[in-house]
């Protein structure tokens, strides 16, 4: 409780901090500077995924055979949890050795295992079954497939329009708090004399977290977006004191 109440303090503190200066800067030069912010909370439309199969052998061909048993197993998974074929890509493979070592550690140049390594990739927009079937498909390793499932990755495909959209919700609230501190010291917002972009950040719902260069969060589905805008606007009419 006593966090909480300092950080609000603290908060209150800064916005009649930041008030006071543009009011300052206001009477100064005739014009004030405000920062507009706009907020939206958005879903992700589109998923990519990555699965990535093993095998390991001293025969290049049992090594193969291996291989093509687990694609053949994740084939079948992915099309009982209903992945179209369209949506999956299968990479090329991987061959990669392994060599013997000696006494001491050292790696020999007798060859001990082939590995042979391969990814499918999944895109599609039902980020809910990517969800799903990114965290169960490593059920399989209790069938003896050497699978690895890497986190997806969850976009928005049209967050062009969304942060256009958010620019000018964000422009909007600026002008709204240039007003309000014009009218407060006895003047009226006149012509945008500038106007440039701050901070654009993509980040999971409900995160408190803020960079000075930006977040594109693609871990989660759900996403907080958040634009800033600086702005600077003549005053009209206000006295010097």
């Amino acid at each position: 409780m006593f966090l909480l109440g300092a950080s609000i303090a603290l908060g209150i503190l800064l916005s009649s901090q930041t008030i006071s200066n543009a009011v300052v800067r206001m009477k100064q030069a005739n014009n004030i500077r405000v920062k507009g912010l706009a907020e939206e909370k958005i879903v992700s439309n589109h998923a990519a995924w990555l699965c990535e199969i093993r095998s390991k052998s001293g025969e290049l061909r049992q090594c193969f055979d291996e291989l093509d048993r687990s694609k053949n197993a994740v084939q079948e998974y992915l099309k009982t949890a209903g992945v179209p074929d369209a949506a999956i890509s299968l990479k090329s493979i991987v061959t990669d050795y392994e060599y013997k070592l000696n006494e001491k550690g050292q790696k020999t140049n007798t060859l001990e295992n082939y590995i042979l390594t391969q990814v499918f990739e999944i895109r599609t927009s039902d980020v809910k079954l990517v969800d799903k079937v990114s965290k169960s498909v490593t059920e399989l390793i209790r069938n003896g497939i050497q699978i690895s499932s890497f986190p997806p990755e969850y976009v928005n495909v049209e967050i062009e329009d969304i942060k256009m959209r958010l620019l000018a919700k964000a422009t909007a609230n600026g002008y709204e708090r240039a007003n309000i501190l014009a009218r407060n010291s006895n003047g009226k917002v006149g012509l945008l004399n500038s106007a440039s972009q701050g901070v654009f950040q993509i980040t999971p719902l409900n995160s408190t977290d803020v960079s000075d260069s930006g977040q594109y969060d693609t871990s989660t589905i759900e996403k907080t977006v958040k634009a800033v805008v600086t702005l600077e606007f003549n005053v009209e009419g206000n006295s010097r004191n």
